[in-house]
């Protein structure tokens, strides 16, 4: 009996380590690609494709998607977009019918230790006081700003999005592990994307504390003038 290749998969794996790295409708095609991989392994070991309950609504979702495009006043824009979500449904449906439990931990670690390596871009950015193309800098409400973490995502907002998403995966992944000392690896990025995830907006953390230190400072100067008064009163 031949042996079942499922090369489709590595292409949801790609996925997974390359999401940050290049432009999303790059990362699209080579999941649609995947997908067309697992449809002719299906035709050629004669499978039948398995309909599950939640495929109904996906599939009228997805009816709704393409009468959008239809009827849009900018079917070029909206056919792009049905483009992301058919590579995002497609993503689905490999993983909710063909995946099993390593699947789903070699993916969630694939994704850990690239997002590893965005950490460690944002890190180095924010130490030597990279501030890249700035775009999401407004420089005049700003004008103190040296630093925040952005990595190969351009806007450090963009990248505390994809953080908190990693950071949710990572504590699912330790959540759900069994063996202490995976468990305790796991904490590793936990930490480094958790610094990273400071980085994009410590500089309002900052901010904040300065402006606490001036209203500190604000009370403890009046409480000492009121004292001073009071003490000038009793002694007259």
């Amino acid at each position: 009996m031949e042996t079942k290749r499922h090369y489709y998969k590595i292409g949801v794996f790609l996925t997974a380590l390359l999401l940050p790295f290049f432009p999303f409708k790059y990362v699209a095609l080579i999941q649609l690609g995947s997908f067309v991989l697992y449809l002719l392994e299906k035709k050629r070991n004669q499978e039948r494709i398995k309909i599950m309950k939640l495929d109904y609504a996906v599939f009228a979702f997805y009816v709704f998607l393409v009468l959008a495009v239809i009827f849009s006043v900018t079917p070029g824009l909206s056919a792009v977009l049905l483009l992301y979500y058919t590579s995002g449904i497609t993503l689905y449906w490999i993983m909710a019918h063909e995946f099993n439990q390593n699947d789903y931990l070699v993916t969630g670690l694939i994704f850990l230790a690239s997002s590893m390596l965005v950490s460690a871009i944002g890190i180095r950015q924010y130490l030597v006081g990279d501030l890249g193309e700035v775009a999401w800098l407004d420089a005049e409400a700003n004008p103190d700003i040296r630093a925040r973490a952005y990595s190969v995502l351009t806007n450090p907002n963009v990248l505390g999005d994809y953080l908190i998403v990693v950071l949710m995966m990572n504590l699912l992944l330790i959540g759900t592990g069994k063996n202490l000392i995976r468990k305790a690896l796991l904490f590793i990025p936990l930490g480094i994307n958790t610094l990273t995830l400071l980085l994009t907006f410590l500089f309002y953390v900052k901010v904040f504390m300065n402006q606490v230190n001036v209203y500190v400072t604000d009370i403890i100067n009046i409480t000492i003038e009121l004292y001073c008064i009071k003490i000038s009163y009793i002694v007259i």
